[in-house]
């Protein structure tokens, strides 16, 4: 259309100076379409049909107009983000490797940049060996998902060790310290600290009820918004679940039921996407076991095992049948996230 051609007309190359010839970086260049930031909007408000709307005619565009560009590969990333978050993995999957093959002249770090977010995605379906190798092919960008996705595909079943160290590395983003188990500080090393207690939980580690409790007493100390976060959220979900677990083994059943309800109260706010049916099911089975062991509560737990089969329905095979012992390390990994892209495809291209 004559709109779309005018459009074209303002991204070809502005002077900045004699000389020399500078285009406009992925995200001004796709910023001058409404569709981007229709999408964008939509994609934070949960509103995933308009943001697949608005991404597929963005793509169109990018595909006629500047193919095999930053901002070609860029709005193939958003389609396979907004893909991810419909629960298609396969099509996600496919649009980020489109996305790749667009960025065969772009700067590396866009390269690495999509790689890392290619790791996220295989490592939360459960496809631990490709994930190894997406995240190696990021560099430092992805080096911990590709760390703790080899530890998992080599056969390392339980990896408290291994865990214990990734949580306590600089990948935590704080220094290595001797008592950070008992005093983390930061949302993404809480996250971490919670995924060590849960591993400690499946071990019958004798402190895992207490880095547990550290976690979340000083989940209380962060902000509202970064204990907002949803990757946050989910890991105080699970640390109630697994400390119900806990008191079950105790016999204290009136505590176990508290803390296993106030863990399906977070998971019911939650997309159900990736990992999050795992959780959510996990903590339907915990509290149906609970209600098995309490009589007259036979109802309830029937209710609460078929609840986790809807739950587990929802899950791709991969992360379906992995083993309860490796699945902490689905908890170590963040969610992908189209936004974390963005600062690598802002720099103008010359």
């Amino acid at each position: 259309s004559s709109c779309v051609a005018m459009y074209r007309v303002r991204l070809i190359a502005t002077q900045r100076r004699r000389g020399t010839c500078h285009f406009a970086s992925a995200v001004e260049t796709l910023t001058q379409f409404s569709e981007f930031e229709t999408a964008r909007q939509a994609l934070k408000g949960d509103r995933k049909d308009v943001a697949r709307q608005s991404l597929d005619r963005l793509q169109q565009i990018a595909e006629s107009y500047f193919p095999s560009t930053p901002a070609h590969g860029l709005a193939l990333a958003y389609r396979a983000h907004a893909s991810w978050l419909c629960g298609n993995w396969a099509q996600a999957n496919t649009l980020l490797h489109q996305a790749l093959k667009a960025l065969s002249n772009a700067p590396e770090t866009q390269v690495q940049a999509l790689q890392h977010q290619i790791a996220l995605q295989l490592f939360q379906v459960g496809d631990f060996d490709e994930a190894a190798r997406h995240g190696e092919a990021s560099a430092a960008l992805g080096a911990p998902v590709a760390r703790l996705a080899r530890a998992v595909a080599d056969g390392n079943t339980l990896g408290l060790p291994p865990l214990v160290e990734y949580a306590l590395s600089d990948l935590s983003g704080e220094p290595p310290a001797e008592d950070a188990l008992s005093h983390p500080s930061s949302a993404n090393s809480l996250l971490l600290h919670i995924s060590v207690g849960e591993a400690m939980v499946i071990a019958g580690h004798s402190k895992a009820q207490t880095v547990l409790t550290n976690a979340l007493a000083a989940v209380q100390e962060l902000s509202e918004a970064d204990q907002a976060e949803p990757d946050l959220q989910s890991g105080v979900a699970r640390s109630l679940a697994n400390l119900a677990r806990l008191a079950h083994a105790q016999d204290q059943a009136v505590r176990a039921e508290g803390l296993f309800l106030g863990a399906l109260d977070i998971h019911a706010k939650e997309l159900k996407i990736g990992r999050q049916p795992l959780w959510h099911s996990s903590t339907h089975r915990g509290l149906a076991a609970l209600y098995r062991s309490w009589d007259g509560r036979d109802t309830d737990a029937a209710r609460c095992e078929n609840q986790a089969i809807e739950m587990e329905s929802l899950l791709p095979d991969s992360v379906r049948d992995i083993n309860v012992r490796r699945r902490w390390a689905l908890a170590c990994c963040p969610s992908p996230s189209i936004d974390s892209v963005l600062q690598f495809f802002e720099e103008d291209a010359v």
